[in-house]
């Protein structure tokens, strides 16, 4: 485990499993692994009054917070302002499984207002074993769960694109040492692309090397004069994944993590000839 780190494990609802809540607090605190989950089950309450799902709404409004919420399907992307309440809740082992504990959990509502008309408003019920005693930490555990999609790009990346499950590594230390690294490139493929979206006007120089920059550059254009100063990082992206298959129709939006990871392994290869042939140590002697 990492001391001084609190590590969290984030699921959708398909991870809605009281057997699974229940190892979380039965394992020591210095090898917990902390749960955030989206709650599918409208569970009993220990004194029966309420569900879940009434007790929490029945909350006050603790906090309002705004997010990004991307293009789904037909629904173009938008920023939602929702309502938030939380609260503690004492669970009741399902009636199949009445052999298991209680649970003593901390129950958050993330609640949209005022939906743009034609879209599927949010709503996120979210079971914590983490402590909820303020609406910072409140906010703090909708904001947690508001990356999840990104968890999943990363997941995709790595599968995808480093493809790690088709490794054929005979020990489990070697498949950790590759992972690892695979891990820093999805990250930087991920980055990249969301970088392309929420800070466009930035130099590509702060993610790109100068070579690969000005190969990138003098490919686009057909020429081998390049700027002094680099492109942004969206016009670069773009660019990029192009390399990648990206046709940049008006319909397309941006670039996704697909296209733009097979840009970048193009991009490397022509970078490496790029240096090559700008090589100021003189003349290299093939053989």
């Amino acid at each position: 485990m990492c001391p001084q780190t609190t590590l969290v494990n984030i699921t959708d609802r398909e991870g809605d499993l009281y057997e699974l809540f229940v190892q979380a607090l039965t394992v020591p605190d210095e090898s917990r692994v902390e749960l955030l989950v989206r709650a599918r089950h409208d569970r009993r309450l220990a004194d029966e009054s309420q569900s879940l799902w009434e007790q929490v709404a029945a909350q006050r409004v603790a906090a309002t917070l705004q997010i990004r919420v991307g293009r789904r399907g037909d629904q173009p992307s938008r920023l939602a302002k929702l309502n938030l309440r939380f609260c503690a809740v004492q669970l009741k082992a399902p009636k199949r499984k009445a052999q298991l504990p209680g649970l003593q959990l901390w129950a958050i509502e993330a609640r949209e207002i005022h939906p743009p008309k034609g879209t599927t408003p949010i709503l996120w019920r979210l079971l914590s074993t983490l402590p909820v005693h303020s609406a910072a930490e409140a906010l703090e555990k909708v904001e947690w769960y508001s990356q999840r999609w990104q968890i999943e790009v990363i997941h995709k990346v790595l599968k995808s694109g480093c493809k790690v499950e088709q490794r054929q590594l005979q020990t489990a230390e070697r498949l950790e040492r590759a992972l690892s690294i695979d891990l820093v490139i999805a990250w930087r493929v991920l980055a990249l692309c969301k970088a392309a979206r929420e800070l466009p006007e930035d130099p590509i120089s702060d993610w790109l090397s100068q070579a690969q920059w000005q190969t990138l550059w003098s490919y686009v254009h057909q020429c081998t004069r390049v700027p002094q100063t680099s492109p942004t990082v969206r016009q670069a992206v773009r660019w990029i994944a192009g390399l990648g298959g990206f046709l940049g129709r008006k319909s397309d939006g941006e670039p996704g993590t697909t296209t733009l990871w097979r840009g970048l392994q193009q991009l490397d290869a022509m970078a490496k000839m790029w240096e090559l042939c700008h090589s100021t140590k003189g003349e290299r002697k093939c053989g």
